[in-house]
C-alpha cells in the first residue's frame, strides 16, 4: 500500500475507536479497501 494512503487509514483507525472502542479500529481488509479507494481517487483524472 503506497505510504501516501497511510495517514487517510490512520485517520480512519483513530475515528473507528474513538467510536467504536478498541474493538472497532479498522482490520487489515478495511484499511486495504480504503487504501484501494484512495488509489482510485487519487489516480482518477
Amino acid at each position: 500500500m503506497p505510504a501516501q494512503h497511510e495517514p487517510i487509514i490512520e485517520q480512519g483507525n483513530h475515528f473507528h475507536a474513538a467510536v467504536y472502542g478498541p474493538e472497532g479500529a479498522l482490520d487489515r481488509k478495511t484499511r486495504r479497501l480504503i487504501g484501494l479507494g484512495a488509489a482510485l481517487v487519487t489516480n482518477h483524472p
